[in-house]
């Protein structure tokens, strides 16, 4: 069919990561819902609420300040994600989202931080990174609270009472909201300066979420210390 020859061609052309190929499958799918194309996708939801509890803080969540920058990865906000690409290498999924007039890109690795597999997205905008997460599926639940104590060693603080769900926030707007559901466990950086399509990005938040309704080691700890 000729759908398949231009999916082809297209994915020969740009490449099976580039946005001329994900929006051209997109189309087709959209089109026929059965069509089986090999896109390899970082997520399947619809990618705005990927920003729950961010663009619009969650209330009921304890706020944690730190005098320490947070940083993903080690990379600050606002750094050339060409330059993250080619220190991580190859991705493993993608995911284009329209805000506005402006495009959003997500990059997806696959990595390990001890026994725990977990996905890295590198979320950006104009060429510059503003939001990073990290998603740990529930087969390593019983590490996850040792996650926490990481990341209030990590940035210095204290006060220990809240474990499952909090935010981190340093001097200069950056946030970590650490979010633990049951099911997954989601480790979200981001800033606000950091990122162009910022008050588009909360319009769409906000009316989806209208529409939608909706035993570890010490060498652990240390190992996530100095990777979060």
């Amino acid at each position: 069919m000729f759908y398949i020859i231009h999916l082809t061609i297209c994915k020969l052309i740009y490449g099976e990561f580039s946005k001329e190929y994900f929006f051209l499958c997109q189309r087709y799918k959209k089109k026929y819902p059965n069509l089986n194309v090999m896109l390899k996708r970082c997520f399947i939801t619809d990618p705005v609420l990927r920003f729950d509890n961010i663009i619009l803080r969650n209330s009921s969540f304890p706020v944690f300040k730190t005098s320490r920058p947070i940083h993903f990865e080690k990379n600050a906000f606002g750094a050339d994600i060409r330059e993250i690409v080619r220190s991580k290498g190859k991705a493993i999924c993608v995911n284009y989202m329209e805000a506005g007039n402006d495009l959003i890109k997500v990059v997806g690795y696959r990595t390990r931080i001890l026994d725990l597999t977990t996905l890295l997205l590198f979320y950006s905008s104009h060429g510059k990174f503003f939001f990073g997460e990290y998603s740990f599926s529930n087969k390593h639940k019983e590490a996850w609270g040792q996650i926490a104590v990481a990341l209030f060693d990590k940035y210095s603080i204290s006060d220990q009472g809240e474990r499952k769900q909090f935010y981190i926030e340093d001097d200069n707007g950056s946030i970590l909201c650490f979010h633990d559901d049951g099911f997954v466990l989601s480790i979200k950086y981001f800033n606000s300066a950091a990122c162009v399509p910022y008050e588009q990005l909360r319009y769409m938040f906000t009316q989806s979420k209208v529409v939608s309704g909706v035993p570890v080691q010490d060498s652990f700890v240390n190992s996530m210390s100095d990777r979060l």
